[in-house]
């Protein structure tokens, strides 16, 4: 069985979206966002737990 990474089963999602044509550059610019996004938020849900601790 072949492993693929996070990042390669991220670029066939994207070419489903957009296509065959898709320019890597954005692919990396959406990719850099959405883990971005994700760990914001999992800083947030931290944040919101352990603020009655402090």
């Amino acid at each position: 069985m072949l492993e693929k990474s996070v990042f390669d089963i991220y670029i066939e999602f994207m070419q489903i979206i957009f296509g065959v044509d898709m320019p890597p550059a954005l692919a990396y610019i959406c990719f850099t966002l959405f883990l971005t996004f994700i760990i914001g938020v999992i800083f947030w849900i931290f944040r919101l737990i352990f603020r009655g601790f402090c």
